[in-house]
């Protein structure tokens, strides 16, 4: 399990006590590991992002949420269409709000594309 808060540091280990501070670098340590993995975002913060890398594997994955407030928001600009767990297989994502924040759009859907056996429940796509 690796941790993300809006006060952490990417040079942090990614625990809930020295937590990772960007989506980035959250997404890129917690799935390149090979093996099931959750990669939890503090409740209450948001997350914006530059470049957030595609998600592979067949490993099983959880996106979620820690700690108490409201749903932790990631957000995507600069005409990005958000997380790509189009290659990843057995992945869920769970009380998270996706938000993009660009003024163009892209021809695909924005937040997050799919691949096979993803699931998100209690997730807005904004």
């Amino acid at each position: 399990t690796f941790y993300v808060a809006a006060n952490g540091n990417d040079s942090n280990p990614g625990t809930q006590a020295a937590p990772f501070r960007t989506l980035d670098r959250g997404l890129t340590v917690a799935f390149a590991v090979g093996q099931p993995s959750r990669l939890l975002f503090r409740r209450g913060d948001a997350f914006p992002t530059l470049q957030a890398p595609g998600l592979n594997g067949q490993a099983p994955g959880l996106i979620g949420a820690y700690g108490t407030g409201a749903k932790p928001v990631l957000q995507f600009g600069n005409n990005q269409g958000g997380i790509n767990l189009l290659s990843r297989r057995d992945l869920r994502i769970v009380d998270v709000d996706l938000v993009s924040t660009a003024a163009g759009m892209l021809s695909s859907a924005r937040g997050v594309t799919l691949g096979n056996e993803t699931t998100l429940l209690r997730c807005r796509i904004d």
